[in-house]
């Protein structure tokens, strides 16, 4: 009995899933399986979602069968709350809204705990997930044409909102309706307006922008609870000073953009990755001075001149300074080259 409980360790030497014999053999080597990084057993991991640990699934709208053909699972073991995928792609896969709404449903009268996460592609309105919307955790929107983001009800569940290559004027002002979210991730968007909705998102942790017109970062200096941001490829934007004494900010990410300096980090006291590779105008890493948590500097191909800003950075790990425009002074760091 003992050997087939441990069973569960032998999943760890498969690259891919395991095989489904192994996983079938108890509910130990089940959950093994289940937690495999290579995909789980037939589409269910147990992986974190927002920070929780779930059962997951993620599947294509018109493969609404394979789910219920793991829902046995899910009813008799319920360690975990059920997270549930579903990509749906062009105006044909609304025909499948009606059948994951009814799914859920079920799934409500046998008490299941469960959240969506909506990837929606090449589809123009998001009213037609109305129910949907009421258990998604996340909600992803892939070349679109949108004006807004509809002021839907019942969002208290969302967490996660992602905006990538889609056409319009973009006001993002409905955000402000989604209090709890704690992921905004927007790229390749046109017409993004009224960007400060996100800086009164109380509990906002992790912002990736990318290549729409932004200046500045001064509308995310209230989010008090923000841990990772991400503004790469604006070159219009020359300073990070909105991000100033943020205590929980872990990650800054401004590569490829316009920044002069990045003073603008002194006072985040939290703080362990830079990353500003290609910013041909920064010369010097002052501002990071003496911040006691920055583990690693990426600031290759850009202009520095000097890492004197790094002067007692304690737990430094990893500096980058290749291929700068000039060859960075290292004062203060006998023995230590790009």
């Amino acid at each position: 009995m003992l050997a087939f409980q441990n069973i569960s360790r032998y999943t760890d030497y498969f690259e891919d899933p395991p095989p489904l014999a192994l996983a079938a053999v108890n509910s130990h080597a089940r959950e093994g399986g289940e937690r495999h990084p290579g995909g789980g057993v037939r589409g269910c991991n147990v992986a974190p979602v927002n920070r929780e640990i779930k059962h997951t699934f993620k599947v294509d709208s018109s493969k609404v069968a394979r789910l219920d053909l793991a829902l046995w699972r899910v009813e008799r073991q319920r360690d975990y709350p059920l997270h549930i995928g579903v990509y749906f792609s062009g105006t044909e896969s609304l025909d499948d809204i009606t059948t994951w709404a009814y799914l859920s449903q079920r799934l409500s009268e046998s008490w299941i705990e469960h959240t969506f996460g909506l990837d929606v592609g090449y589809v123009e309105s998001l009213l037609p997930f109305t129910e949907l919307l009421k258990r998604a955790e996340e909600v992803y929107r892939r070349e679109c044409l949108v004006t807004s983001l509809e002021p839907l009800p019942g969002l208290e569940r969302l967490r996660s909102v992602g905006l990538s290559s889609c056409r319009g004027a973009l006001d993002l002002d409905h955000l402000s309706n989604c209090s709890n979210l704690t992921r905004v991730n927007i790229s390749f968007c046109d017409g993004v307006t009224s960007t400060e909705t996100l800086g009164r998102l109380p509990h906002l942790r992790d912002v990736a922008l990318a290549s729409f017109d932004i200046t500045s970062v001064d509308f995310l200096k209230g989010c008090q609870a923000l841990e990772s941001v991400s503004v790469s490829y604006y070159m219009d934007l020359i300073s990070l000073v909105g991000l100033s004494g943020l205590g929980k900010l872990r990650s800054v990410n401004a590569n490829n953009s316009g920044i002069t300096d990045v003073l603008g980090l002194a006072g985040c006291a939290a703080l362990e990755t830079v990353d500003v590779r290609s910013c041909a105008e920064l010369a010097s890493l002052d501002g990071l001075s003496g911040l006691p948590t920055v583990k690693s500097v990426f600031a290759n191909m850009s202009g520095i001149m000097t890492v004197g800003g790094l002067a007692d950075c304690a737990a430094l790990e990893t500096v980058d300074v290749g291929d700068c425009a000039s060859s960075p002074h290292w004062m203060g760091y006998p023995g230590c080259q790009t």
